[in-house]
């Protein structure tokens, strides 16, 4: 280093320093901000590998409790795809709807019993009740978005990988296909964007909003599936 040589080498008055600029702080400041965007870029890749292995843990959970509703809703997906996107956005704007509902009916009616003293008490277990009703409410929203999240990863994997027989690749392989596509493309963009050439960085922010759009647009055609099948095992009526 050189820092080291000189402090060992070049003798200094008291009171002296050396102050170090031009290419010399360019290059240090270069390099350790490419040491920040490297330990940004391998966290990045880490979180990412670390939220797949969860995903397909879970996908697994899920597939042994409710297989069959999900693979009913993936083949309405490959039938109706552009219907079960429709759906999937009333679905969302349902689901946004229905917190700040539950919370205002909820408020309303609290008010109205500590008008009177006999309506407190029945005010207080009210406000409990409505605390688990808007827990419930956000892990349904959850559960909703996860599952139609596994259909949409279902679907791109049985249409990448199962040539156009039905059933040649098994739901859990499927889902798998399907979430390795979606972040493979955020992995790929993250280490673009290590690489910190200027060409390149633009390239690696495309790969990470590709990835985000492909997860968005299978969420929702997924989750409008569940709505279509009603989430159900057996043929739709009608």
């Amino acid at each position: 280093d050189i820092r080291t040589r000189v402090q060992a080498q070049v003798p200094l008055p008291q009171g002296y320093h050396v102050e170090y600029g031009g290419q010399f702080e360019s290059g240090e400041s270069a390099a350790r901000n490419l040491v920040l965007m490297g330990l940004g870029a391998i966290a990045g890749v880490a979180t990412t590998i670390v939220k797949f292995l969860l995903t397909i843990f879970f996908a697994w959970l899920c597939l042994v409790l409710v297989r069959e509703r999900m693979v009913h809703a993936t083949e309405r997906m490959g039938r109706d795809f552009g219907k079960s996107f429709l759906w999937g956005l009333l679905g969302w704007g349902a689901m946004i709807v229905a917190i700040p509902a539950v919370a205002i009916v909820g408020a309303i009616a609290i008010v109205i019993l500590c008008i009177t003293i006999i309506g407190i008490p029945v005010a207080i277990l009210l406000a409990i009740a409505l605390v688990f009703a808007l827990m419930g409410t956000v892990l349904a929203i959850v559960a909703g978005a996860f599952l139609g999240y596994l259909n949409g990863a279902m679907y791109v994997g049985q249409r990448l990988f199962s040539g156009g027989v039905p059933g040649r690749v098994s739901p859990i392989r499927a889902i798998i296909f399907g979430a390795l596509l979606n972040m493979g493309l955020k992995i790929l963009g993250d280490l673009l964007g290590f690489v910190g050439v200027v060409f390149l960085m633009p390239i690696g922010i495309a790969f990470g909003i590709a990835a985000a759009v492909l997860g968005i647009v299978l969420t929702t055609a997924g989750l409008g599936a569940m709505i279509l099948t009603r989430f159900s095992r057996g043929p739709e009526v009608g």
